[in-house]
């Protein structure tokens, strides 16, 4: 008896999640928002200045190109959906955990009892999950995919495309140089000067690798007078670039 009421206790702690998804749908407003950037290509060529910093086994440095790239006008659409009868593919998650303890419970029950000769009545103490299964199955059939009830188009701009149409090394300015910090004003930065060419010196990169190894700092660049930039490359990603392992 005990170990009935111990088993239904648990099975009702750990069930009941389909009906609390439905519940948090009952008192949400029933919609919401997502917005998607797009973009179309212009009759137009863009030429710029960038600076980005690369590596390769055993050499860094910060590329300074002249890059082409095409203008797109780029613009952001605002979708509004409604929910229709509750959250759709939302009890998926329910159903997978009430089958998946239930079924472990139930197997692990059936073997003990089977064993021992003990009756199998901690049994009925699994009823509360396949009953919460077998509800969110249900919930799964019955609820359609959310409806677009709104459409609204956000201000358009003309913007370079990410995708470069070609690129061209140049010389770097004089003050140009990769830094590895927490911050950009960040007085213990490690700084390594580059060249014209934005090569760094070879006797400073293990220096460099060992101020990647710090799991709180960030990649930067700065040149031209500028203060310190964000690289698009990461710490670990340069890590491996140069050859070595990255600690997360």
């Amino acid at each position: 008896m005990i170990r009935l009421i111990l088993i239904s206790a648990l099975a009702a702690s750990l069930s009941g999640c389909g009906l609390l998804i439905d519940g948090a749908y009952l008192i949400s407003n029933k919609t919401y928002s997502k917005d998607e950037k797009q973009s179309r290509p212009l009759d137009l060529q863009q030429t710029a200045f960038e600076h980005e910093v690369r590596a390769q086994p055993g050499q860094a440095w910060l590329a300074c190109e002249d890059v082409d790239r095409t203008v797109e006008r780029t613009w952001t659409v605002r979708k509004e959906y409604e929910h229709r009868g509750g959250f759709y593919q939302a009890h998926w998650l329910p159903l997978l955990l009430d089958t998946v303890i239930g079924g472990a419970l139930t197997i692990g029950i059936t073997v003990t009892c089977t064993r021992d000769g003990t009756p199998c009545d901690p049994l009925f103490g699994t009823i509360p999950l396949w009953t919460d299964a077998v509800y969110s199955a249900i919930r799964l059939l019955t609820i359609d995919p959310p409806k677009l009830v709104k459409k609204e188009r956000l201000q358009a701009s003309p913007e370079p495309s990410e995708t470069a149409l070609a690129r061209r090394t140049v010389s770097c300015e004089p003050d140009a140089r990769i830094i590895v910090g927490k911050f950009e004003a960040d007085p213990q930065a490690a700084t390594f000067r580059v060249d014209a060419w934005g090569a760094m010196d070879q006797a400073e990169l293990p220096q460099l690798m060992s101020a990647l190894q710090r799991k709180d700092v960030r990649v930067m660049w700065a040149a031209g007078g500028n203060g310190p930039k964000d690289a698009k490359v990461s710490r670990c990603e340069l890590l491996r670039q140069l050859g070595s392992n990255c600690i997360d």
